[in-house]
């Protein structure tokens, strides 16, 4: 469900929190290029300014010395005209939402009616469901992935171990602006180099590859948000038509992006995952995790690849690939299933046995390994979460 125009692909990574914004510029000056000497198709545009940060980003732009600097005066003013353009075209748009909801002329209220639109207007999003949960104190860091092609596992070492202690040992000793590093950690065959920002990310990745155009040195791809839709009437075989039907059923804008990853039977209904655009998916959270499927309305959740084994605990693979023993989540005993665990009604008695941690069972949001896994997905995405609608 992509827009029409052309631009779309490139404009959409300007939502990506990851890119620096010198790559943005460049993305906004090819949609100047492509745009600022024709007669604009005012609706496409306006879809485009909706979606994208497009203005935001403009006016950055022309507040950056830096890159003013490598732009010919001429040039200049033909990029203010373009900007004062989209913005003539934002303000129509703002102007209809406008109409639409100032269509009560609130001086002919009484004292109490307008009180009454107030407080609709105040409760209009609900309480914020109770299993969802705050991830604004995951701190969410920058990757390059580090490999040194022809390293073998050492007696004492593993290949993680040996490339990140390389790594390191690079980027402690040069007498270069090489950029700043949070942290750098073994990976199973690679480092992990960390970073603040994605301005640190892009000096230490140069750096990287000036120095050794020899490694493997490259930054993870990121992917849209997913979502999951659990027990909907699903056909199989018209999948498009269904897709449709959800976005007319819930006036999605048709600049978002929404297709289907993976789809599973579940009795005689179906989960559905979905991967969608970052406004898409703030347009669920801001509606409480909820969206229409056929006649009825459907509870959404945040869809990660975290697999948990119902067995022995441990991240990684599920029940029915496993071959470890079993694991109590309560007490992390062997010897009896969880469910007749004689601490199961006793939070204070339990330990964690995957973090160790007193008071913590093994399905917990709050368990450290879960923590892990989880801010490993959350930095592949391209969005950025402050609530886990779960």
């Amino acid at each position: 469900m992509n827009s029409a125009s052309g631009n779309q692909p490139e404009l959409k990574r300007l939502k990506d929190l990851r890119l620096s914004n010198k790559n943005k510029f460049k993305i906004l000056m090819n949609y100047f290029e492509s745009q600022h000497d024709k007669n604009m198709n005012t609706e496409l545009v306006q879809a485009e300014l909706t979606a994208y940060p497009i203005i935001k980003f403009f006016q950055l732009m022309m507040k950056d010395h830096t890159w003013l600097k490598e732009i010919p005066k001429e040039k200049l003013l033909e990029i203010n005209k373009f900007i004062d353009r989209l913005i003539h075209i934002n303000n129509q748009v703002t102007n209809e939402m406008e109409k639409e909801d100032n269509q009560i002329e609130i001086q002919n209220l009484s004292n109490n009616q307008i009180k009454n639109l107030l407080s609709i207007q105040v409760n209009k999003r609900q309480d914020i469901p109770k299993t969802w949960y705050d991830v604004t104190h995951i701190k969410i860091l920058y990757t390059i992935i580090v490999k040194i092609p022809g390293l073998k596992n050492e007696r004492e070492k593993k290949i993680g171990e040996i490339t990140t202690e390389l790594t390191e040992k690079l980027l402690e000793e040069t007498s270069e602006d090489s950029g700043s590093a949070e942290e750098v950690i073994p990976g199973f065959d690679s480092a992990k180099v960390r970073c603040s920002s994605t301005s640190e990310r892009i000096k230490v990745f140069n750096f990287l590859k000036k120095s050794k155009p020899q490694w493997l040195i490259q930054i993870p791809p990121i992917q849209d948000p997913q979502v999951k839709l659990s027990a909907v009437r699903f056909d199989e075989e018209n999948i498009n038509l269904w897709l449709e039907r959800l976005f007319i059923k819930n006036r999605w804008k048709r600049c978002w992006k929404a297709c289907i990853k993976h789809f599973y039977k579940v009795g005689k209904l179906y989960d559905v995952i979905l991967e969608v655009d970052p406004a898409l998916r703030e347009w669920i959270e801001q509606r409480n995790g909820f969206v229409s499927a056929g006649y009825k309305r459907i509870s959404v959740v945040d869809h990660f690849d975290i697999k948990q084994c119902r067995n022995c605990t441990r991240f990684g693979h599920l029940a029915n690939r496993c071959s470890q023993i079993s694991l109590c989540p309560y007490c992390g005993g062997v010897n009896h299933f969880h469910e007749s665990c004689e601490i199961k009604d006793l939070p204070h008695k339990w330990k964690c046995p995957n973090c160790l941690k007193n008071g913590e069972n093994a399905w917990e949001i709050k368990c450290a390994k879960f923590q892990e896994r989880l801010l490993h997905e959350l930095e592949k995405k391209n969005y950025q979460y402050k609530l886990i609608m779960a």
